[in-house]
């Protein structure tokens, strides 16, 4: 089975919590989350999944959310990365 996971630019990744109706929810650093998704991957690889890196532009993220009429928060993200990966649009 294999997965993908956004990959925020560092750049980016304070916007995207000023933006995130969750943000209270997500680590608080760029650096910080890097950390938290390498040791998700782990685990997840350690259980036999196979994880592809997905990277996410907080500008595409909008765009998208803004069509869909949604929310950015963990939700959309997860579903923008689905649709990235599905579409073979993931670099």
């Amino acid at each position: 089975m294999s997965i993908g996971i956004g990959c925020f630019i560092k750049d980016q990744y304070d916007e995207l919590l000023k933006i995130s109706s969750d943000s209270e929810n997500m680590d608080s650093t760029w650096e910080e989350w890097l950390k938290n998704k390498e040791r998700a991957k782990q685990e997840m690889s350690n259980k036999g999944v196979i994880c592809v890196d997905v990277k996410v532009d907080l500008f595409e993220l909008m765009d998208y959310c803004q069509k869909e009429r949604l929310l950015v928060n963990g939700k959309s993200r997860a579903r923008f990365v689905q649709y990235l990966l599905s579409s073979g649009k993931n670099r």
